[in-house]
């Protein structure tokens, strides 16, 4: 059994030490700042989720091959450059830092969902432009970046999130969640 730290939360649950485990049950205790992380990153992934699904307005303007292209790729590529720096920075100032409380968590969270709306608002954009026939194709293949990114980025997000949660092994699942937890558990 793993000892609670003082400033610990027993996976699951909102208590600072972990239950009494029945025989042969293991009990995962995470830093409190490791809790309050996933339960900072919680909505942050929910609403990358739910962003493709919103409804856009059409708009009057028209797709402009190949302006609107770079534009775009341009704003792919910058939100891209942006993420790395967020992602370390959350490792950095909270998962490593044994001293991050709950302001620095939902700091970094914020921050990450900052560059995340970057994908977000150019997403719809690009889905809001008009099209002609022959702009369309053009747009399909944009979107199709933009949805790739969304997703990949969202799947990773829910599963650092479950992970903060749960860190103990799913079963079926072992390797993936034993890779993302030895990031948190001694």
């Amino acid at each position: 059994m793993t000892q609670a730290l003082p400033n610990s939360h027993a996976v699951g649950s909102k208590l600072a030490t972990p239950p009494s485990p029945s025989q042969g049950e293991v009990v995962c205790v995470l830093p409190s700042r490791l809790a309050i992380l996933g339960e900072a990153l919680e909505p942050v992934a929910k609403e990358l989720r739910h962003a493709m699904t919103r409804r856009t307005t059409p708009s009057s303007r028209d797709l402009v091959v190949p302006d609107d292209l770079a534009r775009h790729m341009g704003i792919i590529h910058q939100a891209l450059m942006d993420l790395q720096p967020r992602v370390d920075a959350l490792m950095s100032n909270v998962v490593n830092d044994e001293n991050a409380g709950m302001a620095q968590a939902y700091r970094e969270a914020g921050r990450l969902a900052q560059v995340l709306s970057e994908f977000v608002d150019g997403y719809h954009d690009a889905k809001a432009a008009s099209t002609s026939p022959d702009t369309k194709v053009g747009k399909d293949l944009l979107l199709g970046v933009y949805r790739h990114h969304i997703r990949e980025i969202g799947e990773w997000l829910e599963e650092f999130v479950q992970v903060l949660a749960d860190p103990l092994p799913c079963k079926g699942e072992e390797s993936r969640w034993r890779q993302m937890s030895s990031c948190l558990l001694p």
